[in-house]
């Protein structure tokens, strides 16, 4: 891709247009629908789909208004909806999507050429999260060195690739700005749905052991949860690195501290050391 060149501005203090719920599947920000639902099913024509329930939607329009990020990395782009949705509430210097298929979007790509929004929205297809090398290339290369207001990981939700990305992206964030791990707690739920379908078919309780345990392992991987929780822990130890962990049912949000971070060197492990191998070990 052509390097654009990143204008820096004021923060937008405009208001943030108010979305309306047109129905349970159907929101409408400006001139543009969104079809929600998860899992996304029958997206109507004239519709931007996007794999989020509406009580996340409603989180990320709540955060919006409080963050006003103009800086913004994506980590799984999915169709498209949720990168146009971030444009759409308005203040965006430049989102970078990333998305492990090499199969663009072409919703996504109408959308942008139909806003004029090259230079806004850049989708990067086949980067894997656990890519340091190349999603630490495409950030510097495409915010100049600019620290980043938002990072949102909503890509493979396992836990080596999301503490990979996580490890990426983190110091590259201005003091203050957020990190969201987006269901951060989905073992836990289809762990809890497998003890509650002890009365359904045999097919049922194997599909929900096959999303838990990869295939060729006998015990599912290290959970996302993992991660949150030392994050919780590098709070403890300094709040100079992680100021803020805020864990809810949609995402974990953590909000970066004052230190100085080196995004060559930074690792979880510096700033949450469990030195009597308190957790579980990584599987």
């Amino acid at each position: 891709m052509k390097r654009l060149t990143l204008r820096r501005r004021s923060p937008d203090l405009r208001p943030v247009p108010v979305p309306h719920f047109i129905d349970d599947h159907v929101v409408r920000i400006g001139a543009t629908q969104f079809h929600y639902s998860f899992p996304l099913v029958d997206v109507p024509e004239g519709c931007l789909a996007i794999a989020k329930g509406r009580t996340l939607l409603a989180a990320y329009f709540a955060l919006w208004s409080e963050l006003r990020p103009q800086r913004v990395v994506e980590l799984g782009m999915h169709q498209g909806g949720s990168a146009a949705m971030m444009c759409e509430l308005g203040g965006l210097e430049r989102i970078v999507t990333v998305e492990l298929s090499t199969a663009r979007v072409k919703a996504l790509d109408g959308y942008v050429e139909k806003h004029g929004l090259h230079d806004v929205l850049r989708p990067y297809y086949g980067v894997d999260q656990a890519d340091r090398k190349r999603l630490a290339s495409i950030v510097d290369e495409e915010f100049s060195g600019a620290p980043l207001d938002l990072v949102i990981d909503d890509a493979s939700h396992l836990y080596p690739e999301s503490r990979a990305s996580f490890e990426t992206l983190f110091p590259r964030l201005r003091p203050g700005g957020l990190f969201l791990l987006e269901d951060w707690r989905w073992q836990h739920t289809m762990t809890a749905r497998m003890t509650c379908a002890l009365e359904e078919s045999d097919d049922f309780r194997a599909k929900l052991e096959r999303a838990v345990v990869a295939e060729g392992r006998t015990a599912p991987d290290t959970p996302m949860s993992r991660l949150a929780i030392e994050l919780v822990i590098a709070l403890a130890v300094s709040e100079h690195v992680v100021a803020d962990v805020a864990i809810g049912p949609d995402w974990a949000a953590v909000r970066r501290g004052p230190a100085q971070l080196d995004p060559r060197s930074f690792r979880v492990d510096d700033v949450a050391p469990d030195h009597l191998s308190l957790l579980a070990p990584v599987r």
